[in-house]
């Protein structure tokens, strides 16, 4: 009798979940020189890496002893949704959030926030994220977070400006009011403030600017000059509008 002896070949299947790449965050102007004095604008950029992401989180520190934060922004966030809201510590030099959209996001320079900050003194500091995460849309929450570009900025003192001849009569500063928060000592629930000023003849150009201090320097400029602007979306607390 013949015996037939067979072989059992055990295949086996290993799947893997590959992703593009790995997701990453930045901060632009990455580097630069800055006078004491100076406002800085800043954006905070997500890159999914060719993935798609629907939430992200993290910690950015900066130098509390060289900037503090005049204000964030988040209306051109690619994020609509914050279980944590953007806040900042300029004590501990802290700025933390935490996003997410229900519409999951592919591409590079998606906006998270947009940081503006005032430079205190002179010297050098780095801008770095901590605690981040990027979170793949695949409903498990998978972290692809795969590092970060942070900034490097210099500060340097005021430059002072080469003396010119004063113009003669030179206008005073402009008294401004407010139809819709037309008492600064009182709370509104309207966050959609106006301000209307006066131009003096001769004026050339207004600078505007509104944050959380009052000694803060306005730098948007408005050449022809204007004489009103309306706010929209003011976040709850006490804010200064510079003209």
């Amino acid at each position: 009798m013949e015996k037939l002896i067979f072989s059992a070949a055990s295949l086996f299947l290993i799947f893997e979940m590959v992703f593009a790449a790995g997701g990453t965050y930045s901060i632009s102007p990455a580097s630069g020189e800055f006078s004491v004095g100076q406002t800085i604008k800043t954006s905070v950029y997500v890159h999914s890496g060719g993935n798609s992401i629907n939430a992200a989180e993290a910690t950015i520190n900066f130098p509390a002893s060289y900037l503090r934060v005049a204000s964030i922004v988040k209306a051109e966030s690619v994020f609509s949704l914050w279980p944590t809201e953007p806040t900042f510590d300029n004590l501990k030099g802290l700025i933390t959030f935490a996003g997410g959209t229900t519409a999951p996001f592919s591409g590079s320079q998606g906006e998270v926030l947009s940081v503006t900050f005032h430079v205190k003194q002179a010297g050098e500091g780095a801008l770095n994220f901590s605690s981040a995460r990027i979170l793949l849309a695949d409903g498990l929450e998978t972290n692809i977070f795969g590092g970060a570009l942070g900034a490097n900025w210099r500060f340097i003192p005021p430059i002072a400006p080469k003396p010119t001849p004063a113009p003669p009569a030179l206008p005073s500063a402009p008294v401004i009011v407010s139809l819709t928060h037309p008492d600064q000592n009182s709370w509104y629930s309207n966050n959609n403030p106006k301000f209307t000023w006066e131009l003096p003849k001769g004026v050339t150009a207004v600078r505007v600017l509104y944050d959380q201090f009052t000694d803060t320097q306005p730098t948007l400029v408005y050449e022809p000059p204007i004489s009103e602007r309306e706010l929209g979306g003011v976040q709850d607390g006490v804010w200064y509008f510079h003209v």
